[in-house]
């Protein structure tokens, strides 16, 4: 059973990665650095913010684990 401290520690997680992907896409990489050590400090893993780093044109919840992307309901793309 997930407690809700766990939940809101996910939540920011999940927000540090979305926002670490804006700065890549809006090219602000003098905010990564401090966005990585955040989302290292709320459990992101390693292949977590590695996934955000190769393909941040991709949203954070269509990434598995090993950054790959997931099939969507629309269709079968896949990235290798």
């Amino acid at each position: 059973m997930v407690t809700i401290a766990e939940e809101v520690v996910k939540q920011h997680k999940f927000r540090t990665l979305i926002l670490l992907r804006r700065a890549l896409i809006e090219e602000k990489y003098e905010l990564c650095p401090a966005l990585i050590r955040a989302a290292k400090r709320l459990r992101s893993s390693s292949v977590e913010i590695r996934g955000v780093l190769k393909s941040p044109l991709i949203h954070p919840e269509n990434l598995d684990m090993e950054g790959t992307l997931l099939m969507t309901s629309g269709g079968d793309l896949q990235l290798s």
